[in-house]
């Protein structure tokens, strides 16, 4: 079992990520800086408030819906809104999360966040990259 933090938070941490991702080449792809996220020991953050008992998934046919019966099911939230993987993730998709309970309002979380693969940290702002991302195709 590998164990990463994944905090589920809307803030300025995710903001350079924003920033690379919408600088626009000629043709080019949107970029973005990022570190492996399966990695044991990484710091991964899923932000929107912290998360805990949110569901984690691999977007594996790359729609950006979440389809539980086709998406890969790789994690989850602990108690704090840390990322537990519970499976090795394959590389190269995207990250959805839902479910769980905002810890800071003591709400279900009834929403859908995404990051971009290879991202560290999962918030509004990579949610809004990550539909760039899949705009831009």
């Amino acid at each position: 079992m590998s164990f990463a933090t994944l905090a589920l938070i809307g803030g300025a941490a995710a903001i350079g990520i924003a920033v690379a991702a919408s600088k626009k080449g000629s043709d080019s792809a949107p970029t973005t800086t990022s570190t492996t996220a399966a990695a044991s020991g990484d710091s991964n953050k899923m932000l929107d408030g912290y998360i805990a008992g949110a569901k984690i998934y691999e977007d594996t046919n790359g729609n950006g819906v979440l389809d539980v019966n086709t998406d890969r099911l790789v994690g989850h939230t602990d108690a704090n809104g840390n990322i537990v993987f519970d499976v090795a993730l394959t590389g190269g998709k995207a990250l959805l999360g839902t479910g769980g309970v905002d810890l800071s309002t003591g709400l279900a979380f009834t929403g859908l966040l995404k990051t971009p693969a290879g991202s560290t940290i999962m918030t509004p702002l990579t949610t809004l990259v990550q539909a760039m991302v899949e705009q831009k195709g």
